[in-house]
Formats: C-alpha cells, sequence, structure tokens
C-alpha cells in the first residue's frame, strides 16, 4: 500500500488545509479515508463529524448526509486536483483551505463548532501522516486492525476517532443522531420528522431520532415527539389508549416496534409520552372501568414523584409544561381521525 512521494505529499497538504479549517472554527469537519483493492492510489471523503461511527466490526463507517454536506477527492492521477478542481494544483495548504472554505459553504455551515476531541484526534493522526502513514478506513478485502485503522505504511495502525458505536438491529448497523431543522423538508416542524420515519421503516435510512440535546430549541423537541407519534399512528396503526398499551407491553409484535424503541425509549423518556396519554384519557373520562381509572391515577402519581427529579424533566417533553404544551397530534390528518388517545376537542 506504500504510494509514491509525490501522491503522499499531495494528500498530507490536503489533511494540513483541513487542519487549517479546524483552526477556522469548522471543527466538526471530518474525514473517510480509503483505498481500492488495488491499493495505487488514496481517496477521501470530506463530511461532517455527526456522519461518522464505528460499525459492529470495529470499523469507521459513515451515514451520508446527502451530496451537499459531502465531497470527494482521490489522489487517482496526478493527486493534487482536490475534489476535481484543476485550478488548485499548486495551491498551498493555506490557499487550499480557502478553496474547501469558499467552494463548499453548506458543508463549512454545518461543521461551525467547537470540538476539541476531534481537532486532538486529527493532530495525531496527522504525526503518522507526515511520516508517511495516511490513514485508511477501509480498503476492500483487507480485515481492519482491533484498535484502530489501516495506514499505507505496512504494520502502521492509526487510533481510531472517538465516534458513537453503531447498533445492531436484525443484524444491520444503525446509528442514533440528532435531526437539525436545517434537514427538515417542510417548514411545519410537525411533519418535519414524516419522511425520516418513513424511510427508518422503509429501511432506506440507518439513522434513527435521538432526544434532542438540552440546549435544543422548543420546535426540535415538539418535532421530536410529533415524529413518535405519527409512527405509532402511522405505520403501527396504533389508534387507541388499549393499542398504545399492547405495544408497550410487547414491541416485537410490531414489524418496526424494535426501532420506535430505540429511538424513542433509549433513555426512558418515553414514560413522558405514556404520561401525557393517560391523563388526557382520564381527563376525557376515556377509560374502561373504574378500576383502570384508579390504576392510572396512582401510576400518574408515582411518575410525577419520581420523574420530576430526573434531567429528563428539565428539558421540554410531552408531560410537564401544561396541557400538551408541545401542540402534538397537530401533524396527524384531520381532527375525526385522530388517534382517541390523543383525545382532542
Amino acid at each position: 500500500m506504500i504510494l509514491s512521494d509525490s501522491i503522499t505529499r499531495r494528500s498530507l497538504r490536503l489533511l494540513h488545509a483541513i487542519n487549517i479549517l479546524h483552526q477556522r472554527g469548522f471543527q466538526n469537519l471530518a474525514i473517510y479515508p480509503y483505498m481500492p483493492r488495488c491499493g495505487l492510489y488514496w481517496q477521501l471523503t470530506l463530511l461532517p463529524l455527526q456522519s461518522l461511527y464505528k460499525s459492529q466490526k470495529n470499523e469507521l463507517a459513515y451515514y451520508s448526509f446527502g451530496k451537499l454536506l459531502e465531497a470527494y477527492h482521490s489522489s487517482e492521477f496526478s493527486g493534487n486536483e482536490y475534489f476535481g478542481w484543476a485550478d488548485c494544483k499548486s495551491y498551498s495548504a493555506e490557499q487550499l483551505a480557502d478553496a474547501i472554505e469558499n467552494r463548499l459553504p453548506e458543508l463549512m455551515a454545518f461543521c461551525k463548532a467547537n470540538n476539541s476531541t476531534y481537532v486532538g484526534w486529527f493532530n495525531s493522526m496527522l504525526t503518522f501522516a507526515r511520516a508517511g502513514a495516511l490513514p485508511v478506513a477501509f480498503r476492500e478485502y483487507s480485515e481492519p486492525p482491533k484498535n484502530g485503522m489501516l495506514s499505507t505504511l505496512k504494520n502502521v495502525v492509526i487510533p481510531l476517532p472517538n465516534v458513537p458505536a453503531s447498533l445492531s438491529i436484525r443484524g444491520k448497523d444503525y446509528i442514533r443522531r440528532n435531526y437539525c431543522s436545517t434537514e427538515w423538508r417542510t417548514t411545519d416542524w410537525h411533519e418535519a420528522y414524516h419522511s425520516i420515519i418513513d424511510s427508518i421503516v422503509d429501511c432506506t435510512n440507518i439513522a434513527l431520532p435521538k432526544l434532542p440535546e438540552k440546549t435544543s430549541e422548543i420546535f426540535d423537541f415538539g418535532a421530536y415527539w410529533e415524529g413518535a407519534i405519527y409512527w405509532l399512528h402511522q405505520h403501527m396503526n396504533i389508534s387507541t389508549f388499549a393499542d398504545y398499551l399492547t405495544f408497550l407491553n410487547s414491541p416485537g409484535r410490531f414489524a418496526s416496534g424494535a426501532f420506535f424503541m430505540q429511538s424513542f425509549n433509549d433513555q426512558g423518556q418515553l414514560q413522558y409520552l405514556t404520561a401525557f396519554f393517560a391523563k388526557r384519557q382520564i381527563i376525557a373520562n376515556r377509560l374502561s372501568s373504574d378500576e383502570e381509572k384508579l390504576y392510572w391515577t396512582q401510576w400518574l402519581k408515582t411518575f410525577e414523584l419520581h420523574a420530576k427529579s430526573s434531567y429528563l424533566a428539565e428539558i421540554p417533553n410531552p408531560y410537564f409544561g401544561g396541557d400538551n404544551s408541545l401542540h402534538l397530534g397537530l401533524g396527524l390528518p384531520e381532527a375525526q381521525t385522530r388517534p382517541s388517545y390523543l383525545i382532542f376537542p
């Protein structure tokens, strides 16, 4: 896998340009380096750090955020037509950093962040690259090392960056990530997760929704929980509170139940949606018996006692903050076809 000195030098120039961009504040700008089976040239995809994850095979892998948030470089020919930009052949690392910043505006805007952890790894990786060992996350028919990635020098192993490990669901890799408003296909946050949920259920999307960060906007939380309701209603045909309880008791009976639970209960957050549904049933007197009403009244008292001290209660959620403070259910069809567990007037 040893490359020519000129290819290695020109590839290193690109890595130095990325390092300069990190210094300018684009610290979520990440790389996925790889080689074809022949091993004659080095390739790199420039992408957001959030795309990267560690697969079940312990390899660095990535999930595509779309073409606008990726750029591809190959050293197949002279090695200095960076990303196919023929006019950049003689650019210095500083000039190349300028070109990347100016010509990839969507990617750069997405990667503007402070991330000392990734920058630290990148600087460490550069010490290997300066010695001629360019990182190689994947090469066809090559087994990855146990604790790192291959390089372009034999027997030199480069540590992996600190990225999330994938989940294995039905033998396939999945990841969790936040979906930000810039990715939504609609301006109505009530419907923001519809296409996301559809693609997960259709098995064309491996990125499961992650509970928004504490610093997120309230509509990010509303969109997340609206996505949960849409999934229950649209893809699991759950239209009553009894249906919902059946699902909770045996999510595996539903085709996409495992995906739903990984998306909306990985931190125990689904109990806030359950409490929201239960309270609306009690208020509307929709429970089937006095015994059931007593059970859920007591359940809510216990829930409130314990949940209020949880950090999950400190962020916008379906239960605390007033009567339907997130305005859930408005992303579903007209009122007459909405599921009864929402109980809208």
